[in-house]
């Protein structure tokens, strides 16, 4: 692999694997000094995406022996997720030309193999991939589906992070995702101009409301991690991996 400094692309030898993210799933006892085990993510897209669907059966039959993805607990919870998460950027934007009919099929060979952390955003596409999950979705899948969305990355216009842009960004993924409640929300980056108490007390909100189960932050400081963490518990750090 190598990376391009100037665009911050990265190249990897494997078309399939346009990028590798790590969820860092918090550990129960608080942060403290422990560095949580990664929870790596495929991302689909690329000129080769479709053969990411053939590729997600033969990463866990080398590592296994067979076709499921092992378990790792979430922190703060009792729920268990894949170690393998399937994040769907590149299937609305920055790889190639969508195809959605292959979308769908990627996302649900994914689920039937045991890979249920399903990584969205409404920065993807500008909404384009949450309306995808929906239909991949349908016919029971989303009770397969450990669904992950962000919210707060505006693209040109920056980062928003208030209260009020919190609960109006998860009204609309909802209504895109076709669900009643998100499994893991995180903010998609901080915003420098909102304390991060406030955009967690938000979240918290969300959470009191049944709109969504866990909380967590992407690409976040570990100062802003503690602070966060002070205010409730944060399930999961996303960032980028390599």
């Amino acid at each position: 692999q190598r990376m391009d400094k100037q665009n911050h692309q990265l190249h990897s030898p494997c078309a399939w694997l346009s990028q590798r993210w790590s969820t860092h799933l918090a550990g129960s006892r608080g942060l403290g000094n422990r560095i949580p085990q990664p929870v790596n993510f495929a991302f689909a897209g690329g000129p080769h995406k479709g053969k990411l669907r053939i590729t997600i059966k033969t990463i866990n039959s080398i590592r296994q022996g067979e076709e499921t993805v092992k378990k790792r607990k979430l922190g703060h919870s009792d729920v268990e997720v894949g170690e393998l998460g399937l994040g769907c950027m590149g299937m609305s934007t920055a790889y190639g030309t969508p195809d959605d009919p292959e979308s769908i099929a990627t996302v649900r060979e994914a689920l039937d193999n045991g890979c249920d952390l399903i990584d969205s955003s409404d920065a993807y596409g500008s909404g384009h991939n949450e309306e995808l999950l929906a239909k991949a979705f349908k016919d029971g899948y989303r009770e397969k589906a450990f669904l992950i969305t962000k919210f707060g990355n505006m693209g040109p216009k920056g980062v928003l992070g208030t209260p009020e842009h919190v609960a109006e960004a998860c009204e609309k993924s909802l209504a895109r995702l076709q669900t009643d409640v998100i499994d893991l929300y995180f903010i998609h980056r901080i915003d420098p101009n909102v304390p991060i108490e406030d955009t967690v007390g938000a979240m918290v909100k969300l959470k009191e409301q049944g709109k969504i189960r866990y909380l967590g932050l992407s690409e976040a400081a570990m100062d802003t991690l503690r602070r966060a963490h002070a205010v409730h518990p944060i399930s999961a750090l996303q960032t980028e991996y390599s």
